[in-house]
This record gives structure tokens, sequence and C-alpha cells, in this order.
């Protein structure tokens, strides 16, 4: 599927009705453009909450989701006090 689009003198463009369907987006949602190892961009729709932030701490082990909930229940409930 080849869809074209215009960029305005603001370098601004609208997404034509059949991307924004195929990406599940609508007015207010953002996407991320990828640049491809060969010179093309990837457009997807942009990722939410803590999956936005994968990948942003390299850690020297593994960690899970049930990790990540485990925390953040130790810290709710007071697990993690000030020593």
């Amino acid at each position: 599927m080849t869809v074209y689009a215009k960029i305005t003198a603001k370098g601004q463009t609208s997404l034509p009705a059949e991307v924004r369907a195929k990406l599940g987006v609508g007015p207010g949602d953002r996407v991320e453009f990828d640049l491809m190892p060969d010179g093309t961009f990837s457009l997807r729709k942009a990722r939410h909450g803590l999956e936005a932030l994968r990948g942003i701490i390299k850690l020297d082990f593994p960690v899970t989701s049930e990790d990540i909930d485990r925390w953040c229940r130790e810290m709710r409930d007071g697990g993690w006090e000030k020593q």
C-alpha cells in the first residue's frame, strides 16, 4: 500500500485516513518515527506508560514485569525505607 501526504511550508503533514486506521491512532495520539539501517523510516503508534521507558535503564541482570510489579508494591507498602 503506497499512500502520499503533502508537507506544508511549516514542515507539517497529516496522516492519511488509511494510515491512521492501520495504526489505530486518532486526535491526540502520538506516533514514533524510527530511522532504519537502510535509510527508510518506520512509523508506529507511540507506546505509553512503562512500556515507553523500556531500554532507558541498563542493568546487569534481566528484569521481568513481575519484578517491576513487586518493586512497586514494596515501594507502595513502605518496604524501602530510608536508611
